[in-house]
């Protein structure tokens, strides 16, 4: 396994493609978290020890747990959905800096407002 993605629509795939389907409902941002543990652990399966079905039934991701051993599906809700806040929130910082420079690089070079 090279990479690990979430997919939200139906799609094609070559023989090369490991598809998994979860065994429990999943949102975007359950999917997500779980796609990004899987492709952290990218390393395990390298060229010589190629992603198949039967190697990832047999494989185990580490997920967060709540105090009872139950995996903790809110956890990574509310990370996932922080996170998304987050990138959402400099992507306005950064779009907003880009267009308070350009009025001034117009005011400086134009000597007028943009």
């Amino acid at each position: 396994m090279g990479f690990c993605f979430y997919q939200k629509f139906p799609f094609l795939a070559s023989d090369h493609v490991e598809k998994l389907i979860p065994k429990f409902p999943m949102n975007n941002f359950l999917a997500l978290f779980i796609s990004n543990i899987i492709y952290v652990e990218q390393y395990r399966y390298n060229y010589d020890r190629k992603c198949s079905q039967s190697r990832m039934k047999g494989a185990t991701i580490l997920l967060p747990s709540t105090e009872l051993g139950e995996i903790d599906f809110k956890l990574m809700e509310e990370y996932m959905n922080d996170y998304h806040t987050l990138q959402v929130s400099h992507l306005r910082l950064a779009n907003f800096k880009s267009q308070l420079v350009c009025q001034v690089i117009c005011v400086i070079l134009f000597d007028r407002q943009a």
